[in-house]
């Protein structure tokens, strides 16, 4: 009889210890996936609307929420992308913002964009540093 008691709090350690490890192992792996999908905030002086005085983006723009990025690509069109990922590196004074984005097709997209606060903040893209963009004021 002491036998079978001793097998039974044996096994009922054994059903703890294997409960335990579940846990654990489900709290690290959440942890790490929780990491992974840290992501910046756009900041609020990248809120708004951004304009360019090129000729060739007259009539286009770019509008900056903390969830979207809207381009204007035209007199009456728009191009909208769901922000899903943001970080932010400085350097040399300026600031990179690498922003996925997602299109209403799901279609994923990468977007570079360079601040530098100097006179009330100037903003362009990476790839097209030649054309500054301005915060339009109300």
């Amino acid at each position: 009889m002491k036998k079978e008691i001793s097998q039974e709090k044996q096994s009922g350690t054994k059903a703890y210890i294997m409960l335990g490890l579940v846990l654990s192992v489900g709290l690290l792996v959440f942890l790490g996936f929780a990491k992974d999908q840290a992501s910046e905030e756009i900041p609020d002086y990248l809120e708004g609307k951004w304009c360019t005085t090129v000729p060739r983006y007259e009539e286009r723009f770019l509008e900056i929420s903390k969830v979207t990025l809207v381009f204007a690509t035209g007199s009456h069109s728009t191009a909208e992308y769901f922000i899903s990922k943001t970080a932010r590196s400085v350097d040399a004074g300026q600031e990179l913002f690498l922003i996925e984005s997602k299109n209403i097709e799901g279609e994923e997209y990468r977007f570079s964009l360079i601040y530098q606060a100097d006179n009330g903040g100037t903003l362009f893209f990476k790839n097209q540093p030649e054309v500054k963009w301005s915060k339009e004021t109300l």
